[in-house]
């Protein structure tokens, strides 16, 4: 019977991650992370901004929403690594010492809080990605609005022009 220890586990596993970044920068497949300031928020004055200042936001909003997916990805995959690592190390510890010191061996719980942070990470972005889209709609919103008003003010002023015409 082979068996591997659990230490060696994780890093067999933890390896994937490693191999598949370095796959990504060497293919320029990665997503630019760095948005200087900007991080997604909504100005309160919406509204007020010119046409050219939210084209501008709705931009920024969009990169940082790709931004944020882009470290959602990574959390997902790692999550996926650390739960192989989990599986692994939960059955060289049930070989090794029996199945009813498991989730006391100090190997499994570092294990299982390690998977615990990507689990609760990939939470906080998919909620931060939520929010990013919400915003993106709302701008998107305020745009067919405007559009919609411009469209009214243009056909009120054909009419009035019109009336004058025949009226004048």
């Amino acid at each position: 019977m082979i068996n591997v220890p659990a230490e060696k586990i994780s890093e067999m596993y933890d390896k994937v991650d490693r191999d598949l970044q370095n796959n990504i920068q060497n293919e320029n497949l990665s997503t630019p992370r760095d948005l200087g300031e900007f991080r997604g928020e909504i100005p309160h004055d919406l509204d007020m901004l010119s046409n050219d200042d939210i084209a501008n936001l709705m931009v920024k909003v969009q990169e940082y929403q790709r931004c944020v997916n882009s470290y959602l990805s990574d959390a997902r995959n790692m999550k996926k690594v650390k739960q192989r690592i989990l599986k692994g190390v939960k059955s060289a510890i049930t070989i090794e010492r029996g199945k009813e010191y498991v989730e006391s061996d100090p190997r499994y719980i570092e294990s299982d809080c390690s998977l615990l942070y990507w689990e609760m990470k990939e939470e906080y972005l998919e909620d931060i990605s939520k929010s990013a889209s919400k915003s993106y709609q709302m701008i998107s919103r305020l745009i067919a609005l405007r559009e919609q008003d411009l469209q009214q003010t243009t056909r009120r002023e054909v009419f009035r022009k019109g009336r004058r015409k025949t009226y004048g």
